[in-house]
């Protein structure tokens, strides 16, 4: 069993507070019996101590349960396949105490779990879980592995990965992985040849109303500084292209648009750059749905006179229609959300 402390210069002041409670015992006036000094001296004494230790943060270390690790793999189409492989390698090689265990995640799009925590040797000849292969989600691997982690033990997480996400907020993971005591360690792998250029998303209000102007907003990321073109579609038909100068990073480029018929409308978006390694991960596609105008049915016996009701629903945006009780269908009345009766 060892102790540390975690401030360890308030243990300079224990001999100053022991000399204190020694003068104070022997220096009162007070006429006690001598087994009851002797008493009150041992309790201010070790009162005195515990105090001063508390102030040092005086800890026990415990000893540690063995180390958790998972390995995790990128199997996304940026990392190439001999890359990969060097990792299955370097894993089966790997060598852990007696008391460690270790596991296996792979990831790309997604992430899953091909072998959890053991203490046997990995199994990294074949990988039998399947990830989409068209994106990189890392922040996802991450947060699977920590969420994966008994809570006893050492934790830790070794990525394998060349660093090309496009989905999620590594970084970020990593920040809340650490208060819960896991730690990562990253391999680099993949990281030669560049050029990739891939749309994150495209976003469009889900609702909009006729008219309504709104933006199509696309998320891009590009690995280097490289003029790109980008495309959108809608319903499959082109609506329009331009040339952008992509910046290293995270891109956001913009098409103002406005519907002026109801109905369910489909985006495309499509970026094109010279040199790109992997074409596939350069579309994405958003979803609007256009809400038509208001519909108002006034049910009369006596339209002319009744003609007043229409006061309140007279807008541009509003179809009102007029109809006789008598021709007015029953299955109308019965899904109605308001009616008045004159």
């Amino acid at each position: 069993m060892t102790f540390q402390f975690t401030h360890p210069l308030w243990l300079l002041a224990l001999p100053l507070a022991l000399g204190w409670v020694t003068w104070l015992a022997w220096k009162t006036d007070v006429q006690i019996q001598t087994w009851r000094r002797w008493l009150a001296y041992g309790i201010r004494t070790l009162l005195v101590t515990a105090m001063v230790l508390a102030l040092a943060g005086l800890q026990q270390n415990k000893p540690q349960e063995g180390m958790n690790v998972y390995f995790l793999i990128d199997r996304s189409q940026s990392v190439p396949a001999a890359e990969q492989s060097t990792a299955q390698k370097l894993l089966a090689s790997a060598e852990k105490q007696t008391t460690d265990k270790a596991g296996l995640m792979v990831f790309g799009a997604d992430a899953g779990i091909e072998m959890t925590l053991t203490p046997a040797a990995l199994q990294t000849n074949t990988i039998q879980t399947v990830v989409g292969a068209d994106r990189t989600d890392i922040a996802g691997a991450i947060r699977l592995g920590t969420a994966a982690f008994p809570e006893i033990g050492q934790k830790r997480i070794v990525l394998f990965s060349d660093g090309n996400e496009n989905i999620g907020d590594a970084v970020q993971a990593v920040m809340a992985a650490k208060p819960l005591g896991v730690s990562v360690d990253v391999v680099p792998l993949g990281t030669q040849g560049g050029g990739d250029v891939s749309v994150q998303r495209l976003a469009v209000p889900g609702t909009v109303k006729k008219s309504q102007p709104f933006d199509a907003k696309i998320f891009a990321l590009s690995d280097r500084e490289q003029p790109a073109k980008v495309r959108l579609f809608r319903n499959d038909q082109l609506l329009g292209e331009q040339m952008v100068s992509l910046a290293k990073g995270k891109n956001l480029f913009s098409f103002p648009q406005a519907l002026g018929q109801a109905g369910f409308y489909s985006y495309q978006v499509q970026i094109e750059a010279e040199g790109d390694r992997i074409p596939q991960n350069n579309r994405a596609s958003g979803f609007a749905n256009v809400r038509g105008d208001a519909r108002v049915l006034i049910v009369s016996s006596d339209p002319q006179r009744d003609a007043p009701l229409a006061g309140p629903y007279a807008a541009p945006s509003l179809r009102l229609n007029w109809v006789t009780l008598r021709r007015c269908p029953a299955r109308l009345l019965a899904s109605r959300r308001s009616t008045q009766f004159s």
